[in-house]
């Protein structure tokens, strides 16, 4: 099983100052997570808007899908990749 460590941090706001702690927090994570081998991947996603992070959490849950169809065979894996393509498409 592939596993993906997505962390975000956000030290830009509209409407507060900026923050420091956010940005080293999240880089202290990925060091400890990339150390530790759990993870296959580790993503930082530093100041990014939301739909920044939403369409990386969708693309992460993606590649999931699709890597687990991939394992159930591959006649079925192709019509399944072609099938959640189209419906991120659609979105």
């Amino acid at each position: 099983m592939r596993r993906t460590a997505i962390l975000i941090g956000v030290n830009r706001y509209d409407d507060l100052a900026v923050l420091d702690s956010p940005r080293e927090n999240v880089q202290a994570i990925e060091r400890v997570l990339k150390a530790n081998g759990h993870y296959d991947r580790v993503q930082p996603l530093l100041d990014r808007t939301r739909n920044e992070a939403m369409e990386a959490l969708e693309m992460s849950a993606l590649s999931a899908m699709v890597f687990n169809r991939l394992l159930e065979g591959s006649g079925r894996a192709a019509r399944a990749v072609a099938e959640l393509l189209s419906r991120r498409r659609l979105r």
